[in-house]
C-alpha cells in the first residue's frame, strides 16, 4: 500500500490538534498529536507493515484499495490539553460500532515523597463492540478457511515431491535400525524358534524355491512366501 490510499486533508498551517481517520464504509479512528503531518506518515507506514491497530488492519486486509482520509477534529493550542481533549473525544466515541479506538486515556493520582503526582494510562474498553467485531472474525476466518487449506495442500505437495527420494532412504535406514534393534533385543527367542521349528522352515524354503523356478521358466508371476507356508 502507498502514501495516496490516505488523503491529508489538513491545511498546513495547523501542526498540533486531534485528528480523525475515516475509512470508505464509515470506521473512524481518532487520535492526537503533537505533529500531525509525522503522524500521518506514521499511519502510512503501519498500513503498509501491518496497522498496530488490529482493527484497521484487518479491514485494510480486507479492502486494501480502499481509499481513506486523514482529517483535522480540533485544532489545540496548548500541548498540555492535548491528552484531554482526546480522552473526552475518546469518551464520546469508543464504544459504538463504527469506532475502531479500543483504548480510553485514564488519569490517577500518586504520591511520591508526600508529593500528589497526575499520571496517565491507556485501558481497553470491554463493551457491546466485542461481539460485533466477533461476527467479524468469524465471517473473516469463515473466508480464509477454504483458501488456507489449498495453500497448506500444494505446500505439502510441493514438499513431498521435491523431497520423494531422500524421506524413501531415510525410512529405509530407519526400518533397517528398527528391525536391527528389535533382533538384537529378541536374538534368543529367534534362536531358539528356529531350533525347535529348523525342519519345516528348511522345508517350506525349498518348496519356495521350487515355485520360483517353475514360475521363471513359465514366464508367470513369482509366488511370495507367504503363500508357499499357507499351502
Amino acid at each position: 500500500m502507498n502514501t495516496n490510499n490516505i488523503k491529508y486533508l489538513i491545511p498546513k498551517n495547523i501542526t498540533m490538534g486531534i485528528y480523525i481517520i475515516t475509512a470508505p464504509d464509515g470506521h473512524y479512528y481518532i487520535g492526537s498529536s503533537k505533529n500531525l503531518k509525522i503522524r500521518y506518515n506514521s499511519h502510512c507506514s503501519n498500513l503498509r507493515r501491518g496497522h498496530e491497530c488490529s482493527r484497521i488492519r484487518r479491514i485494510h486486509e480486507e479492502h486494501p484499495d480502499w481509499i481513506w482520509t486523514f482529517e483535522l477534529l480540533e485544532k489545540v493550542e496548548q500541548e498540555k490539553q492535548l491528552y484531554n481533549i482526546e480522552n473526552n473525544y475518546l469518551k464520546m466515541y469508543v464504544g459504538l460500532p463504527l469506532c475502531l479506538n479500543i483504548t480510553c486515556i485514564i488519569t490517577y493520582d500518586i504520591t511520591v515523597n508526600n508529593l500528589i503526582l497526575k499520571k496517565t494510562k491507556r485501558i481497553k474498553v470491554i463493551d457491546n463492540t466485542a461481539s460485533y467485531w466477533s461476527t467479524i472474525n468469524q465471517s473473516s476466518y469463515q473466508k480464509n478457511k477454504e483458501k488456507n487449506k489449498e495453500r497448506d495442500r500444494s505446500r505439502h505437495q510441493s514438499y513431498y515431491q521435491k523431497n520423494k527420494e531422500k524421506n524413501k532412504e531415510k525410512n529405509k535406514e530407519r526400518d533397517r535400525s528398527r528391525y536391527r534393534s528389535y533382533y538384537q533385543k529378541n536374538k534368543e527367542l529367534y534362536q531358539s524358534y528356529y531350533q525347535k521349528n529348523r525342519e519345516r522352515i528348511i522345508k517350506q524354503h525349498s518348496e519356495y524355491n521350487k515355485k520360483r523356478k517353475e514360475a521363471s521358466m513359465k514366464n508367470k508371476d513369482l509366488p511370495s512366501l507367504r503363500s508357499c507356508v499357507d499351502n
